[in-house]
């Protein structure tokens, strides 16, 4: 799934002998790596509701496939397990902490950021220093970021403060 093989991934799949939710060393599932990987046709596969494939399952470092879609830009891919009943928007990995509407934040991309928020991201969802993603697009200095975080009226006049305080 990772290297994009999709003959491979739907000869495993059709054989009936492929378990989509289990994990290799590293925690991570096929669904995980092929997000990380952008092979929307595999991922496409493995949501298919035969199967059953989990998009919450993290791996050892607390990543998603949504945050490993998001990381790695995979615009589509996000669309696409946003619209899969069950997806957790706000889950932070548990290596940094960060959801990923604060990793989208952080790679500059209002796309993902309005897909993120139009499908319930919290803005207020902050890594274990605090830091939100409008913290982050604020020292970024990505004002169309900042503003639509703003827009969604989820902070507070001391959150965009502190935010106005990184950038100065």
């Amino acid at each position: 799934a990772k290297e994009g093989r999709t003959n491979v991934v739907k000869l495993l799949l059709d054989g009936g002998n492929a378990e989509v939710n289990s994990v290799n060393q590293r925690g991570e599932t096929a669904l995980l790596l092929a997000c990380e990987g952008g092979h929307l046709s595999i991922v496409e596969m493995f949501l298919k509701e035969r199967l059953g494939a989990d998009v919450n399952i993290a791996c050892k470092a607390g990543w998603t496939a949504l945050h490993r879609a998001v990381a790695n830009g995979h615009d589509q891919i996000v669309k696409v397990l946003l619209n899969r009943r069950g997806t957790h928007a706000n889950t932070c990995s548990t290596a940094r902490d960060s959801s990923p509407l604060l990793c989208a934040a952080l790679h500059g991309n209002l796309n993902m950021v309005n897909a993120l928020l139009l499908n319930g991201a919290d803005p207020r969802v902050g890594d274990n220093n605090g830091t939100t993603a409008l913290h982050v697009a604020a020292s970024c200095g990505n004002k169309d970021i900042v503003e639509r975080i703003i827009q969604t009226k989820s902070h507070d006049a001391a959150s965009v403060a502190a935010a106005a305080q990184v950038v100065l």
